[in-house]
């Protein structure tokens, strides 16, 4: 998993300057790494549409974002099937 160039919680987090990823690929970037280096790509796709890590915001926040935890992968699972918001 590499971080998304486009990714909107990637911007959101930079905004906020608590972004962990100083280094970020778009799809071209990432074929491009993995065939300079002789791998073949197989299958690729995007994961993580629903944001699970939740860095820089409050206790109570990630508290009651826990409760619903349970909906993160069904939702994300969800939101890949839309090729509007998971071009690929």
């Amino acid at each position: 998993m590499l971080p998304n160039k486009y990714s909107y919680t990637e911007w959101i987090n930079d905004m906020r300057g608590v972004g962990e990823h100083p280094v970020k690929y778009s799809i071209k970037d990432i074929y491009n790494l993995l065939e300079n280096h002789g791998f073949k790509i197989i299958h690729i796709q995007r994961v993580g549409m629903v944001p699970k890590n939740l860095t820089g915001l409050s206790t109570n926040i990630k508290k009651y974002y826990a409760i619903f935890s349970f909906l993160l992968n069904p939702l994300d699972k969800f939101f890949q099937k839309i090729p509007v918001l998971a071009p690929v």
